[in-house]
């Protein structure tokens, strides 16, 4: 399998100079597309959260989603919490955190929980007739578009964005995260790096993207 090149992080300018992002670094991508995520900093993430953030209202699935994903976590770590709930989820990544003997252990388990969500025919199926077409565009938007779509009960609000690419064109690939909601109810950017975000650039090549 042709090993995936990183492009470098987006540097995406910010309406408020008081605000910095986090780096946005693509997650899944060929010579030609790829698909990003960036989200806004939180400020004073150990200390509290300060300012408003838009709030996302919970959909039909959403609930289904928070339930399926806290499942996964749980058989991978061994334990739940007694909250219900978003709060219950946290507290559980706080013990994938804390479990892990290094960040790789802790990226590794994720990566597992996040490939045990796809049924295994569904990711092979994909690589197979999708992934191809157009040089990997069409994955890279549809992945995009789905992220933004099934995702923002844990993350919150977001939207698809446009990823500059090394030709000097462009590409709607990318997911703009207003304000991270894992990240500000975890309270750690460690949980967020090792337990979402690193995992997720690992997983989503390996598992839907074609050599």
């Amino acid at each position: 399998m042709t090993p995936l090149t990183l492009l470098r992080p987006l540097s995406i300018p910010s309406s408020s100079p008081s605000r910095s992002y986090l780096p946005s670094k693509p997650l899944v991508q060929n010579p030609s597309f790829c698909f990003s995520c960036s989200s806004l900093r939180s400020e004073q993430v150990t200390a509290g959260v300060t300012g408003t953030r838009s709030e996302y209202k919970p959909g039909v699935f959403d609930d289904l989603f928070l339930s399926l994903f806290r499942n996964k976590m749980v058989k991978e770590v061994g334990w739940d919490s007694d909250k219900p709930g978003y709060a219950g989820l946290i507290e559980v990544a706080n013990r994938l955190m804390s479990s892990g003997r290094t960040n790789s252990d802790t990226r590794d388990t994720a990566v597992r929980i996040l490939r045990s969500l796809f049924p295994p025919f569904l990711l092979d199926l994909y690589k197979l007739f999708i992934s191809p077409l157009g040089g990997g565009k069409v994955a890279a938007l549809m992945i995009a578009r789905v992220t933004a779509l099934t995702c923002q009960w844990l993350m919150g609000i977001c939207t698809v964005n446009s990823v500059d690419l090394p030709d000097g064109t462009s590409c709607e690939s990318g997911v703009f995260v207003e304000r991270c909601k894992y990240l500000e109810e975890s309270k750690c950017v460690g949980i967020c790096v090792n337990t979402c975000k690193l995992p997720t650039q690992v997983s989503y090549p390996s598992c839907l993207m074609s050599s």
